[in-house]
Parts: C-alpha cells; structure tokens; sequence
C-alpha cells in the first residue's frame, strides 16, 4: 500500500511553505521588472552582465538580500541545463565583480553577516542618480531621420 502523501500534515505544511517561497520569488521578480528603464540605463552605463544587473537590481529594490534569495534571482540569468551542478555561492563571485564595477562611484556592497547584503540608502540614491543622468544623454543625442536611415 502506498503512503498518501496528500494526508500527511507534515507534506501539506511543506507544499504551503514551498508555494509561499514560490509567490515571494514572482513578486520579487516583478519587482525586477518594475522600472526596466533604469536597469537598462545602469546596465549600458556600468557595462556589466545580466546576473550582476540583477543583484544590483535586488540590492536596490530591497532593503538587503539574502545570499539565497540572489541565487533565486540569478538563476533564470544564468541558466544552464546543469542548474543542479550550480552552486549557491556563486553569488560570491558576482558579488565580488559587481563591488569592483561599482567602487569608483564610491558605493560599497555592505555584507551583513549571517543575512546576506545591502547597500546604503545614499548608494541607492546615487545609482538612481546616474541612471537619470545616463537617460538624459542619451535623450540629448540626435536621432537619425528617416531619409537617413535608408541611405
């Protein structure tokens, strides 16, 4: 006889838990997607890659990340068709690489121990700063005609 796993208080408890992290994953996600605009505009400005873009991203939308919660997020950036070979620490690296990207602006990736990451709320300001001032040059350049275009 097989065991009812649908009966097990237990198991119910456990796929509760699992759906949960499952809707706190989409919504943050969907913060991700929020403003789109100025993660392009910070992504053309600090030229770094998608995985990276979107622990800035994390960092910037949240109050701290937990190095779990970057991992999540990174995944669908760095998708492989190994991802069970993937390893959380990972995150390290990207970590790591973003700080070097982001030190001459003078914003530091702040690690709090036995939680995750953070960066100030002064950092944030300056990364929504640069942002703009990206978006408006790139406003500032003349856009080709038509006649142009198909010369």
């Amino acid at each position: 006889m097989a065991f009812d796993h649908s009966a097990c208080p237990h198991c119910r408890r456990l796929r509760e838990e699992l759906e949960e992290a499952r809707e706190e994953l989409r919504q943050i996600r969907a913060e991700l997607l929020a403003e789109p605009e100025k993660v392009d505009e910070l992504k053309q400005l600090l030229k770094i890659p998608r995985a990276q873009m979107v622990i800035l991203n994390q960092l910037i939308t949240q109050k701290h990340a937990t190095r779990r919660a970057l991992f999540e997020v990174t995944r669908p950036a760095t998708y492989t068709h190994h991802m069970d070979l993937r390893d959380p620490k990972i995150v390290n690296v990207y970590v790591s690489r973003l700080r070097n990207v982001l030190k001459p602006y003078g914003i530091e990736i702040e690690n709090l121990r036995g939680i995750g990451y953070r960066i100030s709320e002064k950092a944030k300001e300056t990364l929504q700063n640069l942002a703009k001032e990206r978006a408006t040059e790139a406003a500032q350049i003349p856009q080709p005609t038509k006649e142009e275009v198909t010369l």
